[in-house]
């Protein structure tokens, strides 16, 4: 929805933004039901029943194993891992014991274990909290791309997926079938995507003591609110120093993921904010006249309990783009429709919806409308 424009005025949106539309839409299809090989090590006291102390051993490791693979591949869900815990052995699909020894009255079992880490963070997603409030908001398609490092992509969903349901925004975690280059352009709502790549393979860092892995990784995650819209992008890397190449890798894939997500929604306004209410991004507040005048329009909005200024930018053209967070619980789209019918004395108002829960405002000096007399035209003249 777009309220009417009353001044065509030039976008301060950085063009760069624009050059990501080319690569959009060439997201190839994946899956992402990945398997991963996890080294795990328990110690356990004996006991007179030997059969006992190695099968609380074998449990103890697997669930380790489980830890260790929820912590490379979506650390976002650590917290949620007492819900599977008892069924660790339900998770590994195959496993072989690397060491089996006895030594001061304690049992040592190493394992390498094959986790089914695809099943085992779709069952903890199932886990989150329910969206408590859509107010009818389209889901936003999520999907992934890591050049190299396909099993990445997972995290990096697990960690949009949580950044979003904290924000009460219905998602769709894209998999194979939905994430083609087709199914992109034809989904009906707005979409969330990743592209990125594994810079250079996980190595060994020569010299340290112990051995250290290290990963870099680039990427970029890109939102569309729909096909006519250009994508607002946030870019940047991930780099990772481990004792084991899985660890390192886990370490860029969580530097790329909730932090360059929430810096995107932070400074594209997206998403509004946990627990409700609307982000307001104003531009043309030129004095602290206008500040104040704006500032009793929006405490007389509908339902607005409290406004809180939250950023303050300087764009190119040296005018200020300022954060107000309004607590609210009416929709965006009926705030906007009222502050456009709100009469400011000496402005007029351009209100543009950029997210679910996200507006924006360009105020404008009634001064600087063209008038609505012909150039040369005397006004007392018939």
């Amino acid at each position: 929805m777009l309220f009417r424009v009353l001044k065509p005025r030039v976008s301060h949106r950085p063009v760069l933004l624009g050059l990501f539309v080319a690569t959009l839409w060439l997201l190839p299809g994946r899956a992402f039901s990945q398997e991963m090989q996890i080294e795990a090590a328990v110690q356990v006291a004996l006991q007179d029943d030997a059969a006992k102390t190695r099968s609380q051993a074998l449990s103890d490791a697997m669930t380790q194993a489980l830890e260790q693979s929820v912590e490379q591949a979506a650390p976002e869900l650590r917290g949620r891992l007492y819900l599977v815990s008892a069924r660790a052995r339900e998770f590994v699909k195959s496993y072989r014991v690397i060491e089996d020894s006895e030594q001061d009255g304690r049992l040592s079992l190493k394992i390498a274990a094959q986790v089914d880490v695809a099943r085992l963070v779709r069952e903890l997603q199932a886990a989150l909290p329910k969206t408590r409030r859509t107010d009818g908001r389209p889901k936003i398609l999520l999907c992934a791309r890591v050049t190299g490092a396909e099993t990445a992509a997972l995290g990096l969903l697990t960690a949009a997926a949580d950044v979003l349901q904290q924000r009460d925004q219905p998602t769709e975690i894209g998999k194979s079938e939905n994430c083609t280059d087709s199914a992109v352009a034809s989904w009906p709502g707005p979409r969330l995507l990743f592209d990125g790549s594994l810079v250079t393979k996980v190595a060994e860092v020569r010299g340290t003591s112990p051995l250290l892995w290290s990963a870099l990784l680039r990427g970029s995650w890109q939102y569309v609110t729909d096909g006519s819209s250009p994508p607002l992008s946030e870019a940047g890397e991930g780099v990772g120093f481990a004792e084991q190449p899985d660890a390192a890798l886990a370490q860029a894939v969580t530097q790329l993921g909730r932090p360059l997500l929430l810096r995107l929604a932070e400074r594209q306004g997206l998403f509004g904010r946990p627990g409700g209410g609307v982000l307001l991004m104003a531009s043309g507040l030129r004095s602290p006249s206008v500040m104040n005048k704006l500032w009793k329009a929006l405490l007389a909005l509908p339902g607005v309990a409290r406004i809180e200024p939250r950023r303050f930018l300087l764009s190119e053209s040296g005018d200020e783009l300022v954060h107000f967070q309004l607590t609210t619980t009416t929709p965006a789209e009926t705030l906007g429709t009222a502050l456009y019918r709100t009469p400011i004395a000496g402005l007029r108002v351009q209100v543009t919806p950029v997210g679910p829960s996200t507006l924006r405002l360009e105020c404008i000096s009634a001064q600087e409308l063209p008038s609505a007399e012909p150039p040369g035209t005397d006004a007392g003249t018939p």
